[in-house]
């Protein structure tokens, strides 16, 4: 979860009518942005964790999530997986069943998306420009 919370500094209360558009403008820009890249660097196996990308907002702080249940999985990793209550692991993407599945390494992906996002020239673009007028 990647979350970002706007404080309104004094600059901003110069025109209290329109600064929590503006906020608003801003964080659903950001949070696009880091969506769109977050869509375009996730593991693709089925294209449900790149599909299961949201966005909330709520007041001064936007937040993407995804509700992709194993993503805990991809971002650390895991261990070694053996079967509990059969003789074989089965899921429709195998082949066939199999007897154990091997480690995964972490795929933090989530890191790559913050370090290619651009959130500043957003806020430039749309917070500045606006107090400038």
């Amino acid at each position: 979860m990647i979350e970002i919370r706007i404080d309104k500094p004094d600059a901003l209360m110069e025109k209290p009518h329109e600064v929590q558009g503006k906020i608003e403008e801003t964080l659903e820009k950001i949070l696009n942005q880091l969506q769109g890249i977050a869509e375009n660097t996730a593991p693709v196996k089925t294209g449900n964790l790149r599909d299961s990308h949201i966005i909330s907002i709520e007041g001064s702080t936007g937040e993407l999530s995804n509700l992709a249940y194993y993503l805990p999985f991809v971002l650390h990793g895991r261990g070694w997986v053996f079967p509990v209550r059969r003789k074989a692991l089965w899921w429709p993407e195998l082949p066939h069943p199999v007897a154990y599945a091997r480690p995964a390494p972490p795929n933090d992906y989530f890191s790559a998306v913050v370090a290619y996002s651009a959130p500043d020239s957003v806020v430039e673009e749309t917070l500045i420009e606006w107090l400038r007028e």
